[in-house]
C-alpha cells in the first residue's frame, strides 16, 4: 500500500500485513492469505463461484452501523461503544470471525480494531476490469482538469501533497505529509516558511502550527496503526490564509450509505508511469465498505488515486444548499510495485481516513478543549459540522 506523497512508498498484501520500517517509508510484507477468512468471503459475499447463482450479485459488506454513540477516552485513544455494537450486531458473521461480541473496555476496543482491520486487509481485490454498479457517474479521474482547477476551491496544493481547508486559518490534510517537519516527533510543532497554493491565483507562505493527531504511529496501516489517525491540522493561531471564505469545507459525520457516490480529489500523478502532477483532478469514489474510522474504495481503471493526492478530500455537495462536504481524506492506494507503480493498481485498495470521529480532536486544535469550533448541522439524512 502506497501513501499518497512524493517521500512515501508503501506495498501490501491482500492479508494481515506485517510492517517493515524502510527509513522514512513503511512497506508492508507478505503474507498467506487466511483460509478461513478467504472461506468467509466467499460465503457473505457470493464472490467465489461455488454455491452461488451469480457470482457478482452480492457485494462485500460494508460493515456500517447506522448507530453512533459519545466517544469513551482510553490511554492510547478513543472509542464508540454503542457503533462498534451494533456493527457486531448486524453482521454476525463479523463477530464470529473476530470472536467479538461485545465491546466495553477500552482493552476490547483495542482488540476489536487490530482484529477488524487485519480482517478488513484480508479481504480480496476486485477482478480487474471488473463492471461497477448501474449508477456509476459517467466521468472518472480527469488527465486534464482546467474548469476543475478554476471550480473547486478549498481543495489546496501543499509540498508534495493535498490538503482541504476547513476554516479561514486551518486546513486538513495526512499526517504523512506534514509529518517530516517535526523536529523530534513531537505531535504539536511550527514549521516556517510554509507555501499553500489553491489552483487559481492564490498563496500564502509564512510559519503555521502542526497538529499531528496523538495516535498516529507513522508506522503503517493494518492492526492497530493508523488505519484511522492519518490526519493532521495546519493552522494559525490568529488571522487569516486568505483563501475566499466560500471555500471553506464542512465536515460529514453522518454514515456512508447516506452520502453515497463522493469524488475525491487531489493534484498527483495523472499516469501510472508518472508525470502531470500539480494539476487537480477528480475521480468519483463509492465506499466499498466504511468502518467506524475509515473506509476503501476498489480501484477501477481509470478511476484511481495516485501519487501526490493524498490528503485530498473525500467530498461531495449537501443536497440542500450545494454547500461542499467532505468525510475523508486520501490517505493510501493499493500498486503491483511501490518501486515503479504511481497510481492505484486495477481492482486495488484506496484507502480515506473517516473523520466522523475526529471532528472533535479537530475542534480542540482550532480553540481549545471546549469544542466551540464546530457547529453540527442537518440537511435531509446527511449530518455534517460547520468549524466556523
Amino acid at each position: 500500500m502506497w501513501a499518497l506523497d512524493s517521500r512515501v512508498a508503501c506495498l501490501v498484501d491482500l492479508s494481515a500485513p506485517t510492517v517493515i520500517r524502510r527509513g522514512g517509508s513503511r512497506v508492508f510484507g507478505p503474507m498467506t492469505h487466511h483460509a478461513h477468512i478467504a472461506a468467509l468471503v466467499a460465503a457473505v459475499s457470493c464472490l467465489a463461484a461455488a454455491g452461488c447463482d451469480d457470482a457478482t450479485e452480492a457485494p462485500i459488506p460494508t460493515f456500517e452501523a447506522r448507530e453512533v454513540g459519545p466517544l469513551h477516552a482510553c490511554a492510547d485513544g478513543s472509542f464508540d461503544a454503542a457503533q462498534i455494537n451494533a456493527e457486531l450486531a448486524d453482521y454476525p458473521e463479523l463477530a464470529a470471525e473476530l470472536g467479538i461480541t461485545e465491546v466495553r473496555t477500552c482493552e476490547e476496543a483495542t482488540a476489536y480494531f487490530a482484529a477488524f482491520s487485519d480482517y478488513v486487509e484480508s479481504l480480496p481485490t476486485e477482478e480487474e476490469g471488473r463492471a461497477r454498479d448501474d449508477d456509476r457517474p459517467s466521468d472518472f479521474r480527469v488527465a486534464q482538469a482546467d474548469a476543475i482547477n478554476l471550480t473547486t476551491g478549498g481543495v489546496l496544493r501543499i509540498p508534495g501533497c493535498t490538503g482541504v481547508l476547513i476554516n479561514e486559518r486551518a486546513l486538513i490534510t495526512a499526517a504523512h505529509c506534514v509529518d517530516q517537519y517535526s523536529p523530534n516527533g513531537e505531535r504539536n510543532f511550527w514549521k516556517t516558511d510554509y507555501t499553500i497554493r489553491d489552483f487559481g491565483s492564490n498563496e500564502w507562505t509564512g510559519t503555521v502550527r502542526i497538529n499531528v493527531h496523538p495516535n498516529y504511529t507513522g508506522e503503517g496501516y493494518g492492526g492497530d496503526l493508523d488505519d484511522g489517525d492519518d490526519i493532521a491540522v495546519v493552522k494559525l493561531l490568529e488571522g487569516s490564509f486568505g483563501f475566499p471564505n466560500a471555500h471553506r469545507h464542512r465536515l460529514y459525520k453522518g454514515t456512508m450509505s447516506a452520502i453515497g457516490w463522493m469524488k475525491a480529489y487531489g493534484a498527483g500523478h495523472a499516469l501510472n508511469a508518472g508525470g502531470g502532477a500539480g494539476t487537480l483532478r477528480s475521480m468519483h469514489y463509492y465506499p466499498d465498505w466504511a468502518g467506524p474510522y475509515h473506509f476503501l474504495m476498489y480501484a477501477d481503471d481509470p478511476s484511481r488515486l495516485c501519487a501526490g493526492d493524498s490528503g485530498g478530500p473525500v467530498r461531495d455537495l449537501t443536497p440542500a444548499n450545494g454547500y461542499a462536504a467532505v468525510a475523508g481524506l486520501v490517505t493510501s492506494i493499493q500498486v503491483d510495485d511501490a518501486d515503479v507503480d504511481k497510481c492505484t493498481t486495477d481492482g486495488g485498495k484506496q484507502r480515506a481516513i473517516r473523520l466522523q470521529h475526529k471532528i472533535r480532536w479537530i475542534d480542540d486544535m482550532l480553540g481549545g478543549n471546549d469544542n466551540d469550533d464546530c457547529t453540527t448541522f442537518h440537511d435531509g439524512d446527511w449530518v455534517y459540522e460547520r468549524c466556523w
